[in-house]
């Protein structure tokens, strides 16, 4: 991912990152064990991680039922038709387990600080910056897109 700074210095630049949540987690895993809870969100990092893979996005961080995810802000058109994409193929994976619940993804662009933290075996890269405040205090919502990221849209 030559296009995020993976150097020990961090570099403040554009980013469009994304958080792709479960709807009504906790009414899946209210009656599972914890092994089972393991099991399903394993299952879900995967299938998010396969979505990935067509693209130059990447998952930052795994919180619970949330993936938190950056993409290079050079390519927005692409990077929504992905996450669309994902959005599909998660409904359909949980309606086909018969879940009443659905992946819930919203959209942000901004500046943010983008470097490599931890030490040794735990290092990563990571973003810091008003913008990831401003992601996780959108509405909550199937495809919500962020007010600077809908003009910037509706601009080209």
């Amino acid at each position: 991912m030559n296009w995020l700074n993976d150097t020990d210095s961090p570099l403040e630049q554009e980013v469009l990152i994304a958080v792709a949540d479960i709807s009504h987690f906790l009414n899946i895993v209210k009656t599972k064990s914890n092994l089972e809870v393991f099991y399903f969100l394993q299952t879900f990092y995967k299938k998010v991680e396969l979505c990935l893979e067509e693209s130059s996005g990447r998952a930052l961080k795994y919180i619970g039922d949330s993936v938190f995810m950056v993409f290079p802000p050079n390519n927005i058109n692409l990077s929504l038709k992905l996450l669309k994409k994902m959005k599909s193929n998660l409904d359909n994976w949980l309606l086909g387990e018969n879940f009443q619940s659905t992946c819930q993804i919203k959209v942000h662009i901004g500046r943010a600080a983008v470097g490599m933290v931890g030490e040794n075996d735990t290092e990563s890269i990571d973003i810091f910056g008003s913008v990831v405040n401003e992601l996780f205090m959108l509405p909550a919502g199937e495809f919500v897109l962020s007010k600077p990221l809908a003009r910037l849209i509706n601009r080209n």
